[in-house]
């Protein structure tokens, strides 16, 4: 069969197991903004041009490890020299931590590998019967991790934006709960 056939559903496939896990990370993405809700009438500082910095960091990377280095970055500049303490909207709530535990191993990357073996799976039943190497289905996996990971970080941004703007972080609680009303 034609190489490029081959591509073309192995694409379709990762694109519609991705859409199909999208959920899953809109609903990390959601928990983990939550942790920037001013608690005790203290801001975490967070802006919403840091948020979009970050996706467009997300838009250039190849790969996860990318986007994990920039966070710690930003955390890293929220240490405060001689206090020993880390402060900033990056460390507010551990959130850059737990962004990072996301994408690394936390939801971001079971929602990769589940749709990982969607597409494997639709691949194998499909009626152009062709194999992915090793390095192919590596290749599978780490596509659908950062497509996956763009997605979360879109809407930790979108997310983040609405609730900072209008306060309403009872929007996203409720979100979770699987409405907005």
């Amino acid at each position: 069969m034609n190489q490029d056939i081959h591509h073309l559903l192995r694409d379709q496939a990762l694109n519609a197991a991705v859409q199909h896990y999208t959920a899953d990370v809109i609903r990390a993405a959601t928990e983990t903004v939550l942790r920037l809700q001013p608690k005790n009438n203290k801001q975490s500082g967070m802006r919403e041009h840091q948020l979009r910095n970050l996706v467009n960091v997300a838009l250039s990377a190849q790969h996860i490890e990318e986007i994990a280095a920039f966070i710690l970055y930003q955390m890293g500049r929220g240490y405060q020299m001689g206090r020993g303490e880390n402060s900033g909207p990056w460390n507010y709530e551990q959130f850059g931590d737990t962004v990072i535990h996301d994408l690394m191993s936390g939801a971001v990357r079971q929602a990769a590998q589940h749709a990982q073996r969607m597409t494997l799976t639709t691949i194998e039943s499909s009626r152009m019967t062709f194999t992915l190497s090793s390095e192919e289905q590596d290749n599978l996996l780490r596509d659908a991790h950062i497509a996956l990971a763009r997605r979360y970080l879109g809407y930790l941004n979108r997310l983040f934006y609405f609730a900072d703007k209008t306060r309403r972080w009872d929007k996203l609680a409720n979100l979770l709960k699987g409405g907005v009303a």
